[in-house]
C-alpha cells in the first residue's frame, strides 16, 4: 500500500475541532483515510479505497500522542473517525481505532464512536473499563433489513448484523445508542426498526440533507446518489423537512416512552451553514408539518440567483 508522505494541517490526525458549547468542542480523530463502505448519501467527501493516514503504526502512534497533547482540557470529546467509519472495512487487520481507543480510555477521555460495522463488539473490554457517560457507542441504521438498506449503501456491513451486534453491545454493558441519520423517506422504515431497538437506549434522528446548496445533483461527491433516483421521485429538502416532522410526530410519539429520543432540527439552510441543528431538537407534536416549512422555506441555490 502506497501513501505518501505528507504534512500540513489537513494531514493531521486530530482535526474538525468545532465548539458546540461552553464545556463542548468535538474534535475528529482520523486514524483512516477514505472509507470503503461507500454510502451513496455520505456529504463527507470520504468515500474511496479505504487506507490509514500513516502506514507505519508505529509513527501513527508518535503523531497522535504529539497532537493529543494540544488537547488536554476535558470540555474535549474525541470522535473518532468523524469523516469515515470507526469500524472500516480495514480496521480488522490494521486495528488502528482500537488502538486510539485504548490510549483515550488510559488518559480517561471522552469519545464518542459511531458505526456500522459489528466489528465494534470486539472492544467491548475497552468500553467496559470507562465510565458510561464518559464515552458513547453509536451505532447508525438507516433501515432495518438489508434489501432496503441496499438503495443507499450496499457496500456497508447489512442492518441485521448491526442489530445483532447493537443488543451484544447493550446486554454487555456498554453505553450503546443508535444514530438513524440520514433519516430518508421512503427507505428509513422507523417503525420497525424503533420495535427492535432495545427499549431505554438513546436514538438520535436528523433528516437526509441534500447537496450542492439543497439542489441535488450527480457530482464527483456523491456519483450515485440523486433524489430522483433512491427515492424514486424528485424530493426537496422542503418535502422531506416535511415528511420528516410528520414522522416525529406519529412515529416519534408512539415510542416517545420507550426510548431517549432527540430529534434533532430539520435542515435549513442557517444549520446547513453553521451546523447548528445539531443541537437544537423537536419533540413530537411541536410542530405543524406544513406551517414549519412555510415559515421555514429552504430555496435551492438556483432559485436564489
Amino acid at each position: 500500500m502506497k501513501i505518501l508522505d505528507r504534512t500540513g494541517d489537513q494531514y493531521k490526525i486530530i482535526k474538525h475541532e468545532r465548539d458546540y458549547a461552553e464545556n463542548l468542542c468535538i474534535v475528529g480523530v482520523e486514524p483512516y483515510e477514505k472509507c470503503g463502505f461507500r454510502c451513496f448519501y455520505c456529504i463527507t467527501d470520504s468515500q474511496g479505497k479505504t487506507r490509514p493516514i500513516e502506514p507505519d503504526l508505529a509513527s501513527f502512534q508518535k503523531r497522535f500522542l504529539a497532537e493529543l497533547a494540544d488537547f488536554e482540557s476535558d470540555r474535549y470529546l474525541f470522535g473518532v473517525s468523524l469523516a469515515t467509519d470507526s469500524y472500516n472495512d480495514i480496521e480488522e487487520e490494521w486495528g488502528y481505532t482500537r488502538w486510539v481507543i485504548e490510549e483515550l480510555t488510559r488518559r480517561n477521555r471522552r469519545y464518542s464512536i459511531t458505526t456500522k460495522s459489528p466489528l465494534v463488539t470486539r472492544d467491548i473490554d475497552l468500553f467496559q473499563q470507562m465510565a458510561p457517560d464518559r464515552y458513547k457507542v453509536i451505532i447508525s441504521f438507516t433501515a432495518s433489513t438489508t434489501e432496503l438498506a441496499n438503495a443507499v449503501e450496499p457496500q456497508a456491513p447489512s442492518p441485521e448484523s448491526r442489530m445483532e451486534a447493537l443488543h451484544t453491545l447493550h446486554n454487555a454493558g456498554v453505553n450503546a445508542c443508535v444514530l438513524m441519520a440520514p433519516w430518508i423517506p421512503g427507505i428509513t422504515d422507523t417503525d420497525r426498526l424503533l420495535s427492535l431497538f432495545p427499549k431505554g437506549i438513546a436514538v438520535f434522528f436528523q433528516p437526509v440533507e441534500l447537496g450542492d446548496d439543497f439542489e441535488e445533483v450527480l457530482d464527483q461527491q456523491r456519483p450515485h446518489f440523486s433524489a430522483s433516483l433512491f427515492m424514486g421521485k424528485e424530493w426537496t429538502q422542503n418535502e422531506i423537512n416535511r415528511a420528516y416532522i410528520r414522522e416525529c410526530n406519529t412515529v416519534g410519539k408512539k415510542y416517545w416512552k420507550d426510548f431517549n429520543m432527540e430529534w434533532r432540527h430539520p435542515i435549513t439552510l442557517e444549520t446547513h451553514a453553521d451546523r447548528s441543528g445539531y443541537l437544537k431538537k423537536m419533540r413530537p407534536g411541536r410542530y405543524d408539518p406544513d406551517q414549519w416549512v412555510s415559515e421555514h422555506p429552504v430555496i435551492p441555490a438556483r432559485e436564489r440567483r
